[in-house]
Formats: C-alpha cells, structure tokens, sequence
C-alpha cells in the first residue's frame, strides 16, 4: 500500500467512525479542536484545517529515506521538523533508485508503520487537541500500532437470516436489472419513432451521462476502481513534491474512448473522507492516460483548471491539446490522430495497423515516451539523474 493511499484510508476512516471506536459525540466543539468531536464534520474540517495529512505524509516520506534505528523516534522528530518549516518539501531533494524504495518499503514494514500511523491519527481523532502537531509527534513517540483503526463493517448490521434473504433478493433484482439493460437500449429507437415528444426530456440530459448508461457496468466498474486508485496515488505523490504532470497506463478501459474518459473522470473526484477507501483526488494534478485495445490506442490527458496557486501549482502551465498534439507529433509515419480538445482536456488515438506493424502495446510504450519527452522539452518534467525511465508505478510501493 503506498503511503499516502495509508494515510488518506486511516484520515478517512477515522473521520467516519462513530460510538465506542471512534470520536466521541455530544461535545460542542470547534474544527481547530480542544475537546472531543462532536460530528464526522468536525473531525474532517479538525484534519484539514490543522493540515494533518500533508504532516503526516512529509513525515513518514522523511523517516523512509533517512530510515533511523528507532522508527517511532524518528517519526515524532520528523512531525515536529515539518510543523516548524512550515509543512515545506525538503529544499535538496536526494536522487532515489528502485533500490532505495525497496529498501524503504521493508523498513516501513518491519516498523509496522501502517499500525502506528493508524494508532497515531485515531487518538487525534478522537481528542482533536488544540496543537495537532505536537500531539502526533508525542502519540507517535509511545504508540504500539496496537490501537491501529479497523474498519466497523462487523457493527454495521448482525447477519440474520432475515438480512441474508434480503441481500439476496437485492442481488437477484441488481443481476436481472443488468440483464434488461441491453434489451432496453435495443428498444429505445422504436419508442422514439413511435412517440416522439416523448423522447424530448431524454435529449437534455447530460451526453456524458447518457453515454455512460450504455457501457458494459462490469467494465465501467472497473474502469472506475482502476481510476480512483490512481487519483490517490498521483495527488499523493504529487503533496510530496513530485512531478506536475505524469503519463501512464490505464488498463481497464481496453482502448475504449468513453471508458478512458470514466476513469479520467473517477481519478479527478474529490475525494469523500467518509469511504472506507480512498479515491480520486487529482484534479490538480496534470495527466495523460493510455489505454491499449485490441484495435486502438486511445490517449486522454488533462490540465488542472482555476487559478494558479500553492495548492493548484499546476494549473495555467500546460494546454491539454499542445500537450495533446505534441506527442502525437514524434510518433512515426503520421499515425496519430489528435480528436479533439481545448486547454483542459483532449483526446487522441493511434488504430492498430498490422501492415505496417503498428500494435497498440507498441504504440503505447512509445507514446508514453514521447508525452514525457514533449513535457521535458517544455520543463514541466524533472530531468532524473539516473534511471529515467523509472515510473512512478514501479517504486515498490514507495511514494517520494
């Protein structure tokens, strides 16, 4: 698990717990804290206001490079060096290999880091204390990850046979509604022909939305799982100070343009800290998504709108169609196809050509270069001193 998917999935659930396991209520009490959190509201806004999860993420980022002997020592120092700077990224960032984050990940693990980061923001949680950073530098000086947060889906309902038969038949209607689905998009054009004023509400519907109804739901669900998962990772990576814009792989949508962009769209989400899990999250982070299929690669990419600021540092810097056609540019033999696009987001494809022995796996691995050697070329990728190559997918679980 990387790290901040771990801290955003124990900030998340710790904000959603009730009753004996988690934040008291019944208390009046403010979002900056001093006493017990009366709501899941007042806990969501104690962690954003006192900035809780970008402390704890540059902290344990800290302690994963410099990896001390005593990791609850180390951690608690870390808290407190990042509070004092501010939360600011460390100004000499080291050059990392895979090597390092494999040894990373091992020392995290041997810690139990997990447990203690869970222990750690659950008792903030549930005290919301008036100084957020001293109290998870002393919680994380004494923790034993033996407090460690566990999901309450035991408390959410006894299994009854009642409940059984109930979950059952709303397993059977779900299956049948799936399965009426196709023959119901069949009958549509004859209703439409039959009663046309009928069809007049229909056609104001959002075309996203509409198109979205016609998607096979097993692939369209894991279109969205695969891009929420991502969404956590990029804007996790991105808080620690990483690249802006990235370019990777999305597997899911197969090379289908409207399943590429349901991801795209399931990555952006705002994250809701009331799931058990997190998802989405990275709309301030720049992206460029290739899908491989059968007879297409499909590309997607898109630009961080609003302002410019501290929190949106990517936004104004990049056109999603520059960026868009540039890549399309270097590939061989004028196969690309920009679709279309404005500053924000754009679409384009490359249709497999056996002939001329053109395959989507191939044009993908030379797409994803090209997209990150467009955003060199315009400074808006960090030139890596060794292994360039180096993606973020492949660093062993470890988020620098």
């Amino acid at each position: 698990t990387k790290l901040a998917s771990i801290t955003l999935k124990m900030i998340g659930g710790w904000a959603g717990m009730a009753g004996s396991n988690g934040p008291a209520r019944g208390h009046a009490n403010g979002p900056k804290g001093g006493n017990k959190a009366s709501t899941q509201q007042d806990v969501e806004n104690y962690f954003k206001i006192n900035e809780v999860q970008q402390l704890v993420l540059l902290a344990v980022n800290s302690v994963a490079q410099e990896r001390p002997d005593d990791f609850k020592t180390g951690l608690s120092a870390a808290i407190v060096a990042h509070a004092n700077a501010g939360l600011a990224p460390e100004v000499a960032k080291k050059s990392h290999t895979k090597e390092d984050a494999v040894e990373a990940k091992k020392y995290l693990e041997k810690n139990d880091a997990e447990a203690i980061l869970s222990e750690i923001l659950g008792k903030v949680a549930v005290a919301m204390p008036p100084n957020a950073a001293n109290a998870l530098a002393e919680y994380a000086a004494t923790a034993t990850g033996a407090g460690a947060y566990v999901a309450p889906k035991a408390e959410k309902k006894e299994e009854t046979a009642e409940n059984k038969g109930k979950d059952d038949k709303k397993e059977k209607d779900e299956k049948q509604a799936d399965k009426a689905e196709p023959a119901a998009a069949a009958a549509a054009p004859e209703c439409a022909a039959a009663e046309p004023a009928a069809a007049a509400p229909a056609a104001a519907a959002p075309k996203q939305e509409e198109s979205k109804s016609n998607l096979d739901p097993k692939k369209l669900k894991a279109c969205l799982k695969e891009g929420g998962k991502m969404g956590v990772e990029l804007i996790g990576n991105f808080d620690l100070g990483g690249p802006e814009f990235f370019t990777t792989k999305a597997e899911a949508p197969e090379g289908d343009h409207e399943l590429l962009q349901a991801l795209m769209d399931a990555a952006n989400k705002e994250i809701d800290p009331t799931e058990e899990e997190a998802k989405g999250g990275s709309a301030f982070v720049g992206k460029m998504f290739l899908a491989a299929g059968d007879t297409r690669l499909a590309l997607l990419c898109h630009c961080p709108k609003g302002e410019h600021s501290a929190e949106n540092k990517a936004a104004g810097k990049c056109d999603a169609s520059e960026w868009m056609k540039g890549t399309l540019a270097k590939i061989p033999d004028g196969k690309g196809v920009f679709l279309e696009g404005d500053a924000f987001f754009a679409k384009g494809e490359i249709v497999t050509d056996k002939t001329a022995g053109r395959f989507p796996l191939k044009d993908r691995d030379e797409c994803q270069s090209a997209s990150v050697g467009w955003l060199k070329e315009k400074n808006l990728f960090p030139e890596a001193e060794e292994e360039d190559d180096w993606q973020p997918d492949d660093d062993a679980g470890i988020e620098w």
